[in-house]
């Protein structure tokens, strides 16, 4: 029983590009897939995640360290295999654990590379990315300095290794998006959660 004004998640809403069953619409969504979701804790994309039609997925995480997200993984009903981008910044030495750890990326170019290392290593296989956020800031207009050839260099990785890439971005509240790389990318997707305090007593 959940303690009396806990929030609960009371919907789950997918917008599309184009409106299909979800899992439909990530199995074709080509080599790269942008999720644009609004989700505050990992346990909040797990259904999200347990829908993509592969068994295999490398989760590179750019915000959250695998301690935090391992209770939220054994609910899955899917082979996921983390990489740690934050555990080796905030601790002296990274903990034990069934994982990959790396430095955190400084530049999309670092980060492109530790998407080809495991897509390389990992054939057949999706290539989750949390959060893309982390790098570009879709709400300002697109800047001089253009993300083409990460995504390009994505896609080529992808299209090599027989793999598919799911983008993550997260947005705050009514947060404006003006710059979405729509040429950039084979699909858009969207999550929207939205939570609300229920009284159980």
């Amino acid at each position: 029983m959940l303690p009396a004004n806990e929030e609960e998640v009371t919907s789950v809403i997918y917008w599309q590009d184009v409106t299909r069953e979800v899992e439909d619409r990530i199995s074709e969504g080509g080599d790269i897939l942008l999720v644009i979701h609004n989700a505050t804790d990992f346990s909040d994309l797990a259904e999200f995640i347990n829908k993509v039609p592969f068994r295999t997925i490398i989760y590179i995480s750019l915000t959250k360290t695998f301690e935090t997200i391992q209770p939220a993984l054994k609910r899955l009903s899917k082979n996921v295999h983390v990489v740690d981008c934050i555990s080796t910044s905030l601790l002296s030495e990274a903990p034990k654990g069934k994982c990959t750890y790396r430095d955190l990326p400084q530049t999309l170019r670092d980060m492109s590379k530790i998407i080809e290392e495991f897509s390389m290593a990992h054939n057949h296989s999706y290539i989750f990315l949390d959060s893309l956020s982390h790098f570009l800031d879709f709400s300002m207009p697109e800047g001089k300095e253009s993300s083409f050839m990460f995504f390009s260099n994505v896609k080529e990785a992808m299209k090599t290794n027989f793999c598919k890439a799911v983008m993550l971005y997260s947005v705050e509240g009514n947060q404006s998006l003006r710059s979405i790389p729509y040429s950039h990318v084979n699909s858009v997707m969207g999550v929207d959660i939205s939570r609300t305090s229920v009284d159980w007593e």
